[in-house]
């Protein structure tokens, strides 16, 4: 990447991730078939004997390095002064949100919990091209512990990693489900609880604490990836709503959103041959369904 210090290749970046550096990184790495999106542990066949590339891969795998969430977890806590569950002794009604803690479901788990300290996380999953002249991708799962202050939140020494994909092309939606497959099984778990030794409480506070993905927060293509809705251009795009969309012109549309157009069935010239063309979700109670 040309980058001063920065790793050479996927094999360095594992070594820098891995929670022991004693432990092999074979131990926690499989490989998603192409074909069916199985896990695999061999780099050379699928693991399933009914797919066709089980006698070998004839495309390349996406290699997945999963790094277990719960031990980064133990390792923040333990170390973290940070940590601050002050707004989870009641419930806020209040209207303007300063934090995700004023969000609707962070109040629903505070009533839910009845008093009991836990955990929430937010989420991001984000691609990145290794080099221009590739397509050579990593994908990387991250998620912070939003009960840490915001100053400290998104530093290094406080991100999770839950995992990193190497791919020669952008995943597909069932490959990007395959990957975060082992991710959702982990944090159903923690929903139940663990304990946790937490610095900010006590020298020796032990402490049983559950753990909640309430939000993942990702740029437009990955959300699609994620939630397993059609790209941002397409008909149902929105990750919000179950509005079709209309394709209309660039000019159309920026007019329509400064609410210089209130009838869709108005024209507006545009370059002519002009190919540049985005999709909106305009909102017409008496002609469409609403957000849900």
């Amino acid at each position: 990447m040309k980058m001063p210090n920065c790793p050479i290749n996927f094999y360095r970046v594992k070594r820098h991730l891995l929670p022991n550096a004693s432990a092999s990184p074979s131990s926690l790495t499989t490989y998603i078939c192409p074909v069916c999106c199985e896990a695999s542990t061999s780099p050379n066949r699928c693991s399933d004997v009914n797919c066709t590339q089980h006698t070998g891969f004839r495309t390349s795998p996406i290699s997945y390095l999963r790094i277990p969430i719960l031990q980064q977890l133990r390792e923040i806590l333990a170390h973290t002064h940070a940590l601050n569950f002050e707004q989870q002794k009641s419930a806020s009604n209040i209207d303007t949100m300063n934090d995700i803690y004023d969000a609707e479901t962070y109040q629903r788990i505070i009533k839910k919990e009845a008093g009991k300290n836990f955990l929430t996380l937010l989420m991001n999953v984000d691609g990145i091209q290794v080099a221009k002249s590739s397509n050579l991708s990593l994908w990387i799962f991250t998620l912070v512990i939003n009960e840490i202050k915001r100053s400290e939140r998104f530093k290094l020494k406080n991100v999770i990693v839950g995992g990193i994909a190497s791919t020669v092309s952008k995943p597909s939606r069932h490959q990007m489900q395959a990957l975060l497959s082992p991710i959702v099984k982990e944090l159903v778990v923690l929903e139940q609880g663990e304990t946790f030794k937490v610095k900010c409480l006590n020298e020796n506070s032990n402490i049983r604490l559950k753990i909640f993905l309430i939000a993942s927060c990702c740029d437009k293509p990955a959300q699609c990836l994620v939630q397993g809705i059609s790209e941002p251009i397409g008909a149902f795009g929105c990750g919000r709503c179950e509005l079709e969309g209309k394709n209309m012109g660039i000019i159309y549309s920026v007019l329509m959103l400064m609410n210089q157009i209130t009838n869709l069935g108005e024209t507006v010239a545009v370059k002519p041959n002009s190919k540049k063309k985005i999709r909106v979700f305009p909102l017409v109670p008496n002609h469409q369904e609403q957000p849900r």
